[in-house]
């Protein structure tokens, strides 16, 4: 338990020390950032709620599209 706690503290370091970095160097698109994360919540939200009400037979479909379109564009990338 202690493992896991210790690596989401280490991620949330890395990842505050970044965007401090990214900041001072100008590099950070915040408008975007901030409409991804508020889309990110939103959606993990949703999938969250969904799977407790109707279990795997919301998430199974989707989870097969998603991977079927990503594995067409990693084959897409490798033949062009």
């Amino acid at each position: 338990k202690s493992a896991a706690g210790i690596t989401k503290a280490i991620n949330l370091t890395t990842n505050v020390t970044a965007l401090v970095v990214f900041l001072l160097h100008g590099q950070v698109l915040l408008v975007l950032g901030l409409v991804a994360g508020t889309f990110n919540i939103v959606g993990n939200y949703l999938g969250s709620h969904s799977f407790s009400k109707n279990g795997g037979a919301v998430a199974r479909p989707i989870t097969i599209v998603v991977l079927v379109i990503f594995f067409a564009k990693v084959i897409w990338d490798f033949v062009a």
